[in-house]
């Protein structure tokens, strides 16, 4: 491979790789065979070598695969910079250190964790669905109510549990199925024989 193919490959101009990147070393090819013209090869395995160094990790079938820059993720997956680097840091992202500043991110685990993301509900999206403020969905997940997964920064809800919720019954509901006062149906939750799930201090729902 040329500077030009691992300028390429890497995302970075032809300058950063004719200065040297740590890890990463070249053959000097002599095309005139008099030393007077010397041009920097790498051989491929190379470079997966250090592909796979800089990411901690194995490439998947040791193949390379695009490369996306930390502006091109916060674009796909739509958050800040600060994001990006807590996913990274909390080693939910993979990154490739190409130097102390130069973080590079395969497409393929920019992919899986847009994937990820978007298979789960934000707490706008929960709170939309069970007609409630956004600050009673985040006392739910601290109290267990409803279980949250962390993504980074993320608060994200899994829609099956959401719906479960959704589908369970307000005291007033009850009342009208049954044909009783709002006031019996507590009653009956306070002595244990109609159970419900407390969401609030004073708000119980009940499973149909």
């Amino acid at each position: 491979l040329t500077v030009g193919n691992i300028a390429e490959l890497l995302r970075v101009t032809p300058e950063f790789v004719k200065k040297g990147i740590d890890g990463l070393h070249a053959q000097l090819e002599d095309l005139h065979g008099d030393g007077s013209y010397l041009v920097r090869r790498y051989y491929l395995s190379d470079v997966v070598s250090f592909l796979e160094r800089a990411r901690g990790l194995s490439l998947p079938d040791g193949q390379l695969e695009p490369l996306l820059t930390t502006n091109e993720v916060t674009e796909r997956l739509n958050v800040g910079t600060t994001t990006v680097y807590t996913l990274v840091r909390e080693g939910i992202l993979p990154v490739t250190r190409l130097g102390r500043s130069m973080w590079r991110y395969y497409l393929r685990d920019v992919e899986a964790l847009a994937e990820n993301l978007a298979k789960k509900l934000t707490t706008k999206e929960v709170a939309e669905r069970l007609n409630v403020s956004k600050g009673a969905v985040y006392a739910w997940g601290r109290e267990g109510i409803l279980h949250v997964h962390k993504i980074g920064k993320f608060s994200r809800y899994d829609p099956r549990a959401v719906e479960a919720l959704a589908e369970k019954l307000t005291a007033e509901e009850v009342a009208e199925m049954l044909n009783v006062s709002t006031g019996t149906i507590n009653r009956w939750s306070r002595e244990g024989i109609l159970p419900a799930t407390r969401l609030g201090p004073h708000k119980l729902r009940y499973n149909k």
